[in-house]
């Protein structure tokens, strides 16, 4: 790029968020998009695009992380719809290469650091937006996904290797229906707590499920997969799984002949500390895209919980003290417009009797 000074101060805004100088960082973040707005889209080469697209991506990462840690959530919410709505609408291949390059050059940690700190640690007033925690996930998915990728992938390889595996993954798959019990997302209030998720995959027509795995590492010790059975919905076969199971290798069991196949996957979660708790379940038919499903379980005293509710309960009710204040200012106007008619009429009655 023929003008340096948008890279240059992305470069010095990372710098400052790992020196923690979050005003600093936020200060040359700006910097960098606005001078990357005031050229017009064709002024640069089109071979330029990715690396402006880079840039610009990286930027508002950073401006979010280091406004969160300014606690000014409203311009990082803001920047979050901004950055997921122009990298994965428009440039989703662009976002993903983005988040890949980041990991493998050590900048895309300080940033996810960043968000934890926010989304995990504090209640954030109630402004904790899905927006936020999707952008979180993603980072989280992207720095999880390296440990899948094969050792002998190097340089541009491991980055297309990281790209591939992200790509490959989905929520839902054709011809298989998924059912959970409990939900996906869980709140307790006590430190110690176990749980059990359990996922009954039915498959039709039918298919072999070739591995199951626990695909998110900074979480695993917490996580595990406990018993896999496999069969039809009237018949269930006990598939052998080793202790502290993360990933179960199939793709052994002997097809009925019959129309479908159902799968039941048993997932435990087990902390003796309080915390937010992620994991991606991967459930691998030997077909793309890979069939995934996330659990999260929010271990929190009930004093944080009362905080973060009286916090949301005074807002509210300073935002009902407000509205009563307008619907007061409003009836003290239609008084004064009254006692203004008042006077007006009294004064056109004066001046017809001073007249006659």
């Amino acid at each position: 790029m023929a003008d340096g000074r948008p890279e240059k101060s992305c470069e010095q805004a990372c710098e400052s968020l790992r020196q923690q100088d979050y005003e600093v960082a936020v200060k040359h973040c700006t910097d960098a998009l606005f001078s990357l707005s005031q050229y017009p889209p064709t002024y640069f080469p089109e071979a330029c695009q990715a690396e402006i697209d880079r840039i610009k991506i990286e930027s508002l990462l950073y401006r979010i992380a280091s406004s969160l840690q300014l606690k000014n959530y409203g311009k990082a919410d803001e920047d979050c719809r901004h950055v997921l709505g122009e990298g994965l609408d428009r440039e989703g291949d662009t976002f993903r290469a983005v988040l890949c390059c980041m990991h493998l050059n050590g900048k895309l940690q300080v940033v996810s650091n960043a968000l934890s700190k926010s989304l995990m640690g504090e209640s954030l007033n109630g402004m904790v937006t899905k927006d936020l925690t999707r952008l979180k996930t993603l980072l989280v998915e992207t720095e999880a996904a390296v440990a899948k990728v094969p050792s002998v992938y190097h340089g541009e390889e491991l980055e297309e290797g990281l790209y591939i595996l992200l790509e490959r993954l989905s929520e839902c798959l054709d011809g298989v229906r998924v059912e959970h019990n409990p939900e996906l997302s869980l709140t307790v209030t006590t430190k110690k707590s176990q749980q059990m998720w359990t996922f009954a995959l039915t498959c039709k027509p039918a298919r072999m499920l070739y591995r199951v795995a626990l695909l998110y590492d900074a979480h695993r010790p917490h996580f595990n997969i406990i018993t896999i059975s496999a069969g039809d919905s009237t018949t269930q076969v006990s598939q052998e799984v080793p202790a502290n199971c993360q990933e179960w290798i199939g793709g052994k069991m002997a097809q009925n002949g019959i129309d479908h196949s159902m799968y039941k996957i048993s997932i435990a979660f087990r902390t003796e500390i309080f915390g937010t708790f992620r994991q991606t379940v991967v459930f691998d038919f030997g077909t793309e895209p890979v069939l995934m499903q996330r659990v999260m379980i929010d271990a929190a005293s009930t004093e944080v919980r009362c905080g973060q509710t009286e916090c949301i309960a005074r807002a509210s009710g300073l935002e009902e003290e407000d509205s009563e204040g307008g619907e007061e200012e409003e009836e003290d106007r239609k008084e004064e417009k009254e006692i203004l008619k008042e006077e007006k009429k009294k004064d056109k009655e004066k001046k017809r009797g001073e007249e006659h």
